[in-house]
């Protein structure tokens, strides 16, 4: 289904490489267009529910990962801060997040950190019963 969704541009992304090996990717997309991927319907049900606006140009982070071994270098900074940069360029009015409130399960860390976001200039929006949706203006 991913290889479908890349092929006609659902799914879009970003990849960090250091020496030539991936250690971290970020899904990244149109909101409008995320909102019709089974794996957002699936995985962000609470999200579904807050209303957006069709004119907005939204560009949403459904994953961000960095691999174990290459965390706390500054990877996901310099991986999200082109993201930005990119979806700016691109004509996009705002980056979206969706991090998980608490952060015990490692299994959820699949959609990055919110400290990470805080940092890099994000601002908490909404608040669902599990995940916050923090925004950032470009």
């Amino acid at each position: 289904m991913a290889s479908q969704y890349i092929q006609n541009s659902t799914l879009q992304g970003y990849l960090a490489y250091v020496d030539g090996k991936i250690v971290g990717w970020c899904n990244a997309n149109t909101k409008m267009e995320c909102l019709d991927c089974y794996g957002w319907f699936h995985f962000m049900t609470e999200v579904n529910e807050l209303p957006i606006e069709p004119t907005e140009k939204v560009k949403s982070i459904f994953c961000f990962v960095i691999a174990p071994w290459m965390q706390r270098k500054g990877i996901a900074s310099k991986l999200l801060e082109y993201l930005c940069e990119d979806a700016k360029k691109e004509g996009f009015a705002y980056v979206e997040a969706y991090p998980f409130i608490e952060e015990t399960n490692p299994y959820d860390f699949y959609v990055g950190f919110q400290k990470l976001y805080e940092k890099m200039g994000f601002r908490y929006e909404k608040k669902t019963k599990h995940r916050f949706v923090m925004r950032k203006t470009l």
